[in-house]
């Protein structure tokens, strides 16, 4: 693990890597078996929403980073043509 950073490119490029992760974990829980002894395995239903969530959060907050990334850089230009 690295300090932790306050440029914003790093934080959006973290959650990125975040993201591909748990879609990697949602993908491979969805490949376990749903059913035992003919019954539904309710844990494998868990995991698998669980992490369904969590990869869609980590989609939505790299999407929200990389909007706070762009009006940043839009309200440092601004400030900038006013000086």
């Amino acid at each position: 693990m690295t300090a932790p950073s306050d440029d914003l490119n790093d934080l959006q490029s973290d959650i990125g890597n975040l993201h591909h992760l748990l879609e990697v974990l949602y993908d491979q829980s969805t490949e376990q078996e749903f059913e035992r002894d003919g019954k539904r395995n309710v844990l494998a239903d868990q995991l698998c929403a669980l992490a369904m969530i969590a990869r869609d959060l980590a989609e939505r907050m790299n999407e929200a980073a990389s909007a706070c990334l762009s009006k940043a850089l839009a309200d440092s230009r601004a400030m900038k043509t006013e000086a």
